[in-house]
């Protein structure tokens, strides 16, 4: 799998987790331990700040 690859044949899997600044490190080391497979393009960690979120309800 290839991160950046444009082939619709190439499958991507994107996954959000949201966490306390202070367990973004050991989170980010758990990731690479699981997810490395030594392959070309194994993936993408990124880091993004969250300055807010909402919740949203499902109607009945």
């Amino acid at each position: 799998m290839h991160f950046d690859a444009d082939d619709w044949a190439t499958e991507h899997l994107k996954i959000e987790i949201f966490r306390r600044s202070v367990d973004v490190d050991a989170l980010i080391e758990e990731i690479m331990k699981v997810a490395h497979v030594g392959a070309p393009g194994d993936g993408v960690v990124a880091i993004l700040p969250v300055a807010s979120h909402a919740m949203m309800k499902v109607l009945p």
